[in-house]
């Protein structure tokens, strides 16, 4: 079980004009249950077990002039939904600069949540997959990071 029992997803749609893409959702699904990756479905996303990090998949449509296209967002909080608020505006900075995928992003609750957003139209098993693990990589890397700065 990734939330406890009766407890709220805390990811936040950060495009909640876009309509959401229930069939990438699906399929997303499929493919984690394929590869025994740990999810929990909620009514908007996903919400996926990597290592000790709880990641949240939104898949949604993003209206252009001609037509749609399907997009994926990926979301992890830093140290938790309110942990790693301490962190300076330069130091999400100098993280951003050394990340593969995905952009620390300050919230309104001084919340630092790590997101990617990506294309999905076309997008293969394979190269989800893939994505899903240099966005787990990241988490790392800015744990480790921080947990050097803290010690």
């Amino acid at each position: 079980m990734i939330l406890a029992e009766g407890q709220q997803s805390p990811f936040q749609n950060l495009l909640p004009r876009e309509p959401h893409s229930l069939g990438m959702q699906i399929q997303v699904a499929r493919w984690l249950r394929d590869k025994k990756i740990p999810f929990e479905e909620q009514s908007d996303h996903l919400v996926v077990q990597l290592g000790f990090s709880a990641v949240a998949v939104f898949c949604y449509r993003v209206m252009l002039p001609s037509r749609s296209c399907v997009c994926i967002t990926l979301q992890a909080y830093i140290l938790g939904p309110v942990g790693a608020g301490f962190l300076e505006d330069e130091e999400i900075n100098e993280l951003n600069r050394n990340l593969m995928a995905g952009k620390l992003l300050r919230l309104q609750e001084e919340q630092v949540l790590l997101a990617d957003h990506f294309l999905a139209e076309g997008l293969s098993e394979d190269v989800f997959l893939r994505r899903l693990d240099l966005f787990r990589r990241g988490i790392h890397f800015i744990d480790n990071r921080i947990a050097r700065r803290l010690s």
